[in-house]
């Protein structure tokens, strides 16, 4: 929101993530600039009003938190539309990454573009040494929008940062040779399946590549021989063939994944619980899977 406030445009917030009244609202010319996750484009995208909704005066489509899938951007792109990835969190008051104008499908759907210009932004290794191209590790950030301390609370603000004043994101992720920043998943969310690190939001992007697929939720649950093994959650997409879905999916996870990566259970749901922000609750989730 910030661009748009320091251009004095005008914001509009919604109660609740309405797919139909974006459109409306799309379709009435009131919306120049759409920022949203990829889960709020799916759900618009689906619905039978998108094919007739009149984008002629939206500047730019803008997504964040997580990758798009490449059905989704094609429908966008079918919209003539500027699109692009950015990457943000509420301790860094505008964006830490952005697209370049006119970016690849692979960077908008795999990567979340390059840091913002004046940003120190490097990859670190869990030893604490700065990660190479093409080598995994927490995202950290130095520049003076970040936060200085949370308030009242100085046991995480001094958590917060490492000993050379970075910020700690909480992401892990990878720089590439053309300095676009791939998120593979958030620290916390992590599990460990056989010893091995498994970062469920890798599974979700490439369960999200399949045709078949509308959207992807991964969570890590006991296993009384791995510790931990992936959960994989699916809603199908239009036009999906639900019938034998789960095993073509776990086929599809086993010629793209390493073994300890591949969800060992997929289940296929006709909906998954949602934030308001539009993103999967992973929490409601983990307890529906608790309750059995």
């Amino acid at each position: 929101c910030c661009a748009p406030m320091v251009g004095g445009g005008a914001i509009t917030f919604m109660e609740r993530f309405d797919p139909h009244g974006i459109l409306a609202a799309i379709d009435r010319g009131q919306v120049h600039c759409l920022l949203g996750v990829p889960t709020m484009l799916q759900l618009m995208t689906e619905l039978p009003a998108f094919e007739a909704t009149d984008f002629s005066r939206v500047r730019l489509i803008c997504w964040g938190g997580a990758a798009l899938p490449q059905n989704v951007l094609a429908r966008l792109r079918a919209k003539d539309c500027p699109l692009g990835v950015t990457y943000g969190m509420s301790e860094v008051p505008g964006s830490i990454t952005m697209s370049a104008p006119g970016a690849r499908d692979d960077e908008l759907t795999r990567t979340v573009g390059r840091p913002t210009v004046g940003l120190d932004l490097r990859v670190v290794a869990d030893d604490g040494h700065v990660c190479a191209k093409g080598e995994e590790g927490e995202v950290r950030l130095k520049h003076p929008s970040v936060l200085h301390a949370y308030y009242r609370r100085p046991a995480a603000t001094e958590e917060a940062f490492d000993a050379e004043g970075y910020f700690r994101t909480g992401d892990v992720g990878v720089l590439d040779d053309d300095g676009n920043l791939r998120l593979v998943g958030r620290k916390k969310e992590m599990f460990k399946s056989g010893g091995y690190n498994v970062y469920p939001r890798e599974i979700e992007v490439c369960l999200e590549q399949h045709p078949e697929v509308a959207l992807a939720a991964v969570i890590g649950v006991p296993d009384p021989l791995y510790q931990e093994v992936g959960h994989a959650y699916v809603i199908p997409g239009p036009g999906a063939t639900q019938d034998g879905l789960a095993g073509r999916l776990a086929e599809w996870c086993r010629e793209r994944l390493a073994n300890y990566k591949r969800p060992k259970r997929i289940t296929v749901s006709a909906d998954l619980p949602l934030l308001p922000v539009g993103k999967v609750d992973k929490v409601e989730l983990k307890r529906r899977h608790a309750a059995g």
